[in-house]
């Protein structure tokens, strides 16, 4: 491996292949959480963007390679499911932390070089998850789920997610269901501090 310093980023596209491997693992894995919140939910991941470079879209993806990134978004959509429900027949607030906790992490992929033992590559462990609550989100609803990554640094990871209620699967944003902030710490760069 290269010295630190000098790491560039993976892809874009490398990114949204690494996310989408581990979603699989991680989602079809009977008896994890993540199986089980998931289910059915029919969940896909439908934009990736690191410094104005859309995944699907720029031919850049494929072959810029960063030093540094600025600014990154991945935005995902999927279905609420009964069982993500509470007694009063809407999204529950424990699933919906679980859902922004899973996916939110995953913009974090645009912020390393992709290679084992570097930095971001397991997209850290939360130390913190703040959610607001803003609406209620009916069974069936589609929802998009807007992860934004705010401050990224070698060890700690700020990012903002937001929660929409959309009109269909592939339809419109009709409210914001929910905002949360999610701090994360990379677990491959203080390792070597525990």
């Amino acid at each position: 491996m290269s010295d630190k310093g000098s790491e560039r980023l993976q892809t874009v596209d490398s990114a949204v292949q690494q996310v989408m491997q581990v979603l699989e693992m991680v989602t079809n894995d009977p008896g994890r959480w993540n199986t089980l919140t998931m289910a059915g939910s029919q969940y896909s991941l439908t934009h990736a963007e690191r410094d104005g470079i859309v995944w699907g879209k720029d031919p850049r993806a494929d072959t810029e390679q960063p030093a540094r990134a600025r600014q990154s978004t991945m935005r995902f959509r999927l279905q609420v499911q009964s069982h993500m429900a509470n007694p009063f027949g809407t999204m529950h607030g424990g699933c919906i932390a679980s859902v922004i906790d899973l996916l939110s992490s995953f913009v974090l992929s645009l912020y390393s070089p992709g290679e084992q033992g570097s930095s971001w590559f397991l997209t850290g462990v939360s130390q913190s998850l703040t959610v607001h609550y803003l609406a209620p989100t009916q069974i069936g609803t589609w929802i998009e789920v807007d992860a934004q990554a705010l401050s990224v640094s070698r060890n700690v990871a700020l990012v903002q997610t937001d929660v929409y209620e959309l009109t269909s699967r592939d339809g419109e944003r009709v409210r914001k269901t929910a905002t949360s902030t999610h701090t994360k710490v990379d677990v491959q760069t203080v390792k070597s501090k525990l």
